[in-house]
């Protein structure tokens, strides 16, 4: 990997090489990320100092530029893009075992893409030059992440991370709805949109569920959400009573309903009153293993990562973020 972007001394010769790498999506945003990126770099300069940067150029390569940074000796890594891109990023810093490549790396972010629910459980500002601004006043905090061992569609075994919202069932059929929209939908609209054809087609599958120690259980399932933070598919509220740091996850396990009964529940994923309906199950847990005899996708973050069987563990305080 080498350096994109590097800042010339009064005399005409390269600055070493800085600290700091930023691994920034061109196409967040419909390509939001690639038209702010001059203006960000800039305004980032002035607030961090020198740093190196890449664009990614294809689904994964925020993870490899993160891991390569790391050992080239960066130890601020800051993503730019979307939710997406933030995920991606901190697989590139986590090792398979659940550790961190290095104990002085730090991450950031700056969000330019249509998903901003990471910043919005964080209480960050959503609009990127506001976020980068807020980096000036900002402290080192640490915040729990989800270790998930899952399996690709060809069934292969791999583990991935995510620091905010995992969806088993339902929530796959939606993103995947959802990115086929126009980009110019934006987050909230283009998810909506994408929840009523995946509500209007998705039939409920039976899931084997065990939850930290307690015996398993089996049920047809639309849906269970394994929260982090609080928000995901462009703001719903979907886990009001999370904390990004509190050592558990939020489980909402969404039981088998109808078509128009999950239309009605729409409106609800907005407004944090989704823990109140009948067949809807809320709880706190560790560890969740889940598996099915039919084929399941798991989302991470607002991304397909695979699909069932999967384990699910909650890793305490273990994500180094400016916030």
């Amino acid at each position: 990997m080498s350096p994109a972007w590097g800042f010339v001394t009064p005399l005409g010769r390269m600055a070493p090489a800085p600290k700091t790498f930023v691994v920034v999506n061109p196409r967040s945003g419909g390509s939001r990320g690639r038209h702010l990126w001059p203006r960000l770099a800039d305004q980032l300069h002035r607030t961090l100092g020198p740093f190196d940067f890449e664009f990614t150029n294809a689904g994964g390569a925020g993870t490899i530029l993160a891991t390569q940074a790391i050992a080239q000796g960066y130890r601020r890594l800051i993503a730019v893009g979307g939710d997406g891109t933030v995920n991606e990023v901190l697989n590139g810093v986590m090792t398979e075992d659940g550790q961190i490549l290095h104990p002085d790396v730090t991450l950031a972010a700056i969000p330019t893409g249509s998903g901003t629910d990471y910043w919005r459980s964080l209480g960050l500002p959503e609009e990127p030059f506001a976020a980068l601004k807020y980096l000036n006043r900002a402290r080192l905090r640490h915040y729990d992440i989800g270790r998930v061992a899952l399996h690709t569609h060809d069934g292969h075994a791999l583990v991935r991370y995510f620091c905010n919202v995992a969806d088993v069932g339902l929530g796959g059929d939606v993103v995947d709805r959802a990115k086929k929209l126009p980009s110019w939908g934006q987050g909230t609209i283009n998810y909506c949109v994408g929840a009523i054809g995946a509500f209007w087609q998705w039939g409920a599958p039976d899931i084997t569920l065990a939850i930290d120690d307690e015996p398993e259980t089996r049920q047809p399932i639309t849906t269970v959400i394994v929260a982090i933070g609080q928000y995901c598919g462009g703001g719903m509220h979907v886990a009001p009573r999370a904390k990004l740091d509190d050592g558990r996850f939020d489980l909402v396990v969404v039981g088998a309903l109808s078509r128009w009964c999950l239309l009605e529940l729409l409106p609800k994923l907005y407004t944090g009153k989704l823990d109140r309906q009948e067949q809807i199950g809320v709880r706190t847990a560790h560890t969740l293993t889940l598996h099915s005899s039919h084929p399941v996708r798991i989302t991470l973050d607002g991304e397909i990562a695979g699909q069932l069987p999967a384990q699910f563990q909650l890793l305490p305080r273990v994500l180094p973020i400016l916030a």
